[in-house]
């Protein structure tokens, strides 16, 4: 059917029982479609008790009209989009660790930023509007008053079934440094939902762990899918994937950068570990300054699939084990790890 119309309402999708409905599947049953619709209103809001109660509301745009500093994280329940419009949200380092957003099941969240030239009294901030300061979702999985504290999503936390669109503004300097026997997704961490980056940046996110670390700029796991069509990812590291770790998750990049990350031990620009719905696809990219141990630009792990387009780039990269793209071949003779499989140019 023809997209629906109403003032003061954007069109997002037909849902059947509160999914949005594939119009590829059969018909077998008698099915009630409802239309489903964002508010095109704006609220702005100048304080982390405003931001909160707009979060909760019904306006489609949240608006900042001045830095704020949370000392929780912001639950998203509903699809709304967040302006940072050239302002500093910032988690309060003093407070319990948390992510700064968590995307819950079904709902989508889109941050952009309608002033990114604008400059920041604290003058070693980047430009423009920017989250920084999350540490992320600490779960204790000790017992008897030992802890070992896992940490996810230092900046933006997606769960299953969720949404996030990065399309404008900064994730900043997130992600978990001390305290933590493993880290995953110092900007952002999905498992099972969904991430699409069509502008905007992920700069200087760091994650370091006693036992692992995992995607300093995005950790995509069990299912997740991240789309990179835009924006750039830079300065970020982690123990592996210092731009992006994806294990059992779907890849597919076609347009932005990642840029001078690093990772103490593999993919300092992307790894790639366990099997994925199909390759992990880097089509129309560029590579660049990254480094690790194994794998500079990018390493293979654990029976991983790779296509490189042809307008695709790794350059500049460095690492002690294949500076550019490095294979794991180690566990070939097992029948449940074939290898690691990389498509060149389609080939």
């Amino acid at each position: 059917p023809a997209d629906p119309v109403k003032d003061g309402w954007r069109f997002t999708g037909w849902h059947s029982d509160g999914k949005e409905y594939d119009f590829t599947e059969p018909v077998t049953a008698n099915t009630v479609l409802t239309a489903n619709w964002m508010s095109t209103t704006t609220r702005e809001v100048s304080t982390a008790e405003k931001l909160t109660a707009a979060l909760s509301g019904t306006d489609g745009i949240v608006k900042l009209t001045d830095d704020i500093t949370i000392t929780e994280g912001l639950k998203i329940e509903r699809d709304v989009t967040v302006d940072l419009n050239g302002h500093v949200l910032r988690y309060d380092e003093e407070a319990e660790p948390g992510s700064i957003f968590r995307v819950k099941s079904d709902c989508t969240l889109t941050l952009t930023d309608s002033r990114p030239e604008a400059e920041h009294e604290d003058e070693s901030l980047p430009a423009g509007g920017l989250i920084t300061g999350g540490k992320g979702y600490r779960h204790d999985g000790g017992s008897g008053g030992y802890h070992i504290y896992y940490y996810y999503g230092g900046g933006v936390y997606v769960e299953a079934g969720a949404s996030f669109e990065l399309a404008g503004g900064t994730i900043y300097a997130c992600g978990v440094q001390s305290g933590a026997n493993v880290a995953f997704g110092g900007g952002i961490y999905a498992e099972g939902g969904s991430v699409t980056m069509t502008g905007g940046a992920i700069r200087n996110c760091v994650l370091s762990a006693n036992n692992d670390a995992n995607g300093g700029g995005v950790y995509i796991y069990s299912g997740a899918s991240f789309t990179m069509e835009g924006g750039v990812i830079s300065g970020c590291s982690a123990m592996s994937g210092g731009g992006i770790s994806a294990s059992e998750g779907t890849v597919r990049i076609t347009g932005g950068r990642i840029e001078n990350c690093k990772a103490s031990e593999r993919g300092g620009g992307l790894s790639v570990s366990g099997h994925t719905n199909g390759p992990v696809s880097v089509l129309d990219t560029v590579i660049s300054g990254c480094e690790a141990k194994r794998g500079g630009g990018v390493a293979m792990m654990d029976f991983a699939e790779l296509e490189l387009g042809e307008n695709a780039r790794i350059t500049g990269c460095t690492a002690t084990n294949g500076a550019a793209v490095y294979m794991d071949l180690d566990n070939l003779g097992v029948a449940s790890h074939p290898g690691c499989f990389l498509y060149a140019n389609g080939g």
